[in-house]
């Protein structure tokens, strides 16, 4: 179950329909990122977003790239 700040940050900067279908594939996950978000919190800030959504990002365009590099079998 995500926490409210998860959501928040999800529903906040648009990452709900991303994170979703990663959370299809892998549920175990989603207890992780809520773990992550709640011991981070929004209130760390590198530059204008928080970190937690800057990880999310980079985590799903990290996947996005492996998906494209990798050959079909």
């Amino acid at each position: 179950m995500r926490s409210t700040l998860f959501r928040q940050i999800a529903k906040e900067y648009k990452l709900s329909a991303k994170l979703s279908t990663v959370f299809i594939v892998s549920p175990d996950l989603d207890d992780v990122c809520t773990r992550v978000v709640d011991y981070i919190g929004v209130n760390f800030r590198v530059r204008e977003e928080p970190l937690v959504k800057e990880m999310l990002s980079d985590a799903l365009l990290a996947g996005a790239r492996h998906e494209s590099k990798a050959t079909p079998t």
